[in-house]
Order: C-alpha cells, then sequence, then structure tokens
C-alpha cells in the first residue's frame, strides 16, 4: 500500500491511499486493484465532504463577522446620535437662558428710558404718553388711516360725511397736544 500525494478541485492537498498490482505486463494499461479503487473513490468522497465543511465553515466565520461589524455600526451609530441630541439639548438651554436674558435687558432699558422720559418731563404721565404718541408716529398713522377711510366715503352713500369729520381730527391733534405740552411748562 502506497500513501500519493493529491490534490482536490478546490486546490485543497490531500493524502490518497493507493495499492498497485502488477500483472501481465501490457504496454497499452496498468490495472489497479479493486482494493485500491476502492480507496481512492472513498478519499475522492472524503476531499469532497472536506471541502465542503471548509465552504461552510468559511460562510459562517463571514457571516458572523458581518454580523459583529454591522453591530459596531449600529452602536456607533446610536451613540453618534444621542452625543449629538445632548449636544443639541444643551445649545438650546443656552440659546434660551440668552434670549430670555436679552428680553430682561430690553426691558430694563425700555423702563429706565421711560424712568428718564418721566422724570425729564416733571413727572407728568400725561405728557410723557403725548410725547411716546408722538414720536412713535401714532399721529402719523392716524392721519393715513383716516386719509384712507376718507377716499372711500366718496360715493355719497351716508357714511362720506362722517369719514370726512373723523378724516380732519388728525389736522387738529397735533396743535392740541402742542398747547397741553406748553401749559404744562409754564407751571
Amino acid at each position: 500500500m502506497f500513501e500519493v500525494m493529491a490534490m482536490s478541485a478546490e486546490k485543497l492537498p490531500f493524502i490518497l491511499p493507493a495499492v498497485f498490482t502488477i500483472g501481465q505486463c501490457s504496454w497499452t494499461r496498468v490495472s489497479f486493484s479493486y482494493l485500491g479503487q476502492k480507496i481512492q473513490m472513498e478519499a475522492a468522497n472524503q476531499a469532497k465532504i472536506d471541502v465542503s465543511e471548509v465552504k461552510m465553515k468559511k460562510k459562517k466565520l463571514v457571516e458572523a463577522i458581518f454580523y459583529e461589524k454591522e453591530n459596531e455600526a449600529e452602536a456607533q451609530k446610536a451613540t453618534t446620535e444621542a452625543t449629538f441630541y445632548a449636544r443639541q439639548q444643551v445649545a438650546d438651554c443656552e440659546l434660551y437662558a440668552k434670549q430670555k436674558e436679552a428680553e430682561g435687558l430690553v426691558a430694563l432699558a425700555q423702563g429706565t428710558y421711560i424712568r428718564t422720559l418721566l422724570g425729564a418731563l416733571g413727572g407728568n404721565y400725561g405728557a410723557l404718553r403725548d410725547y411716546l404718541m408722538n414720536n412713535g408716529g401714532m399721529y402719523q398713522e392716524i392721519a393715513k388711516i383716516n386719509r384712507e377711510a376718507g377716499g372711500v366715503g366718496d360715493n355719497d352713500d351716508g357714511q362720506g360725511g362722517a369719514m370726512k369729520e373723523v378724516a380732519g381730527v388728525d389736522k387738529m391733534l397735533p396743535p392740541l397736544f402742542n398747547t397741553v405740552h406748553e401749559d404744562k411748562l409754564v407751571e
């Protein structure tokens, strides 16, 4: 019995046991014993099984590695999202605090402005109101609305006269407030 080194179609080496029988010399052919052929077939079948097992193990190994990498990627993604969310929350809180601080500063500035004006006007709230209304453009806005309303009443449907009278109010308000203001200064 001999051991012959062989290689499968998948390029995996294996040992093939062989038995040679020497018979009459025929130049056209060498015969193997039945036992040698049987061992050779069993070895070939075992090689096929071995190759199949190796392929299956490789496939399972690749699947396991892929599954592990996929889980690692999902964990990394979850960690990144959690970190981003936490940072976003901190930034939102800081922004909210800054907005409230700015609103407080604006309110403080407005209060200081009003207190300063009221002090300059000798504590006269009416004069302060008139000044703020005049300075804020309220009378100009009233005049604009009255002009627009006055133009609507030209169709003489009974409302035109009343609208024209209201439109004239803006002409008498500024002199009236100037008179009130001058009276307050004289006192």
